[in-house]
């Protein structure tokens, strides 16, 4: 459980950071291509087995790394074209309501336990995640009418938990985390990296000392996030099927906390709906 907690943590700490670039004028895409190379250099410090590209070449699981790398770096650019068009409820509808996905795959292919105390918890999550992230009904009208690239927000985040559960599943080892997540950050920076020294080679896009700055500070917590959510899904003990629903809602909640106490955001009555069914189905799919 602490290991959830930390990842939960973390990714909350991921939205707080986004929060700030906005307010201090920080372009996210060069942040976050830097900040995936900060998640790599803290693999290399911090594992205590040394990660070495070339065995990482021979991994079985290296398919894996390479499928998340690329739908890291684009979903970023989905998740920003999304949030543009189709605006932030969309975007934090889509990618938190992702968790039914690798939820079915685990009681359909891995043999998770499905309890009718779980089912209700997991459906008081989606409705808890809308509630949350609209604010009124005008904002309804929205999400109906903008409909394909906030499904293919869904689609892209359910992938990627999917591909992490596989994983630490079939595939990992603790001691093959670092070299794992290296992997896969390392692959989405250079893609990152190719895609910025184009917009910036076009005039599309500038580099300052913000942008650098904004990734280092970016880095530690994102790597951390995968890191923990690894761990806690390969140690707690808690089965992938109650720990996404979980996690996800956990994020929401802790981000709307600081949203409220850093940010002096207020929350709408839909808002106060939304929290009051992810306090339920967090007890709902915890004691299930």
């Amino acid at each position: 459980m602490v290991f959830l907690v930390l990842s939960v943590l973390c990714s909350a700490l991921n939205i707080w950071i986004f929060k700030l670039f906005e307010k201090f004028g920080v372009d996210n895409f060069p942040a976050i291509v830097v900040n995936y190379f900060v998640c790599v250099a803290v693999g290399f410090y911090l594992s205590e087995i040394p990660v070495i590209p070339s065995e990482i070449i021979q991994k079985d699981w290296l398919w894996i790394s390479i499928a998340l790398g690329t739908l890291f770096i684009g979903g970023f650019n989905l998740i920003a074209i999304t949030t543009q068009r189709a605006g932030v409820a969309a975007v934090t509808v889509a990618s938190k309501v992702s968790m039914v996905m690798p939820v079915a795959v685990a009681i359909l292919f891995y043999g998770d336990n499905l309890t009718l105390q779980k089912l209700v918890g997991v459906l008081m999550v989606v409705g808890a995640i809308f509630f949350t992230a609209v604010k009124d009904a005008s904002e309804l009208k929205t999400l109906s009418k903008e409909i394909m690239l906030p499904l293919f927000v869904w689609i892209t985040s359910g992938i990627i938990e999917i591909l992490i559960d596989y994983a630490q599943r079939f595939e990992l080892q603790s001691e093959d985390f670092p070299g794992f997540l290296v992997a896969n950050f390392g692959l989405a920076g250079l893609i990152g990296l190719i895609v910025l020294l184009y917009f910036m080679l076009s005039n599309k896009q500038n580099f300052t000392i913000k942008h650098l700055i904004g990734g280092l500070i970016l880095g530690v917590p994102n790597y951390f996030s995968i890191y923990f959510l690894l761990k806690a899904l390969k140690e707690s003990g808690i089965e992938s099927s109650a720990l996404f629903p979980i996690a996800n809602i956990g994020i929401v909640l802790l981000a709307i906390m600081g949203g409220m106490l850093f940010f002096k955001e207020r929350l709408s009555s839909f808002n106060w709906i939304g929290v009051g069914l992810a306090i339920v189905s967090i007890i709902l799919i915890a004691s299930a």
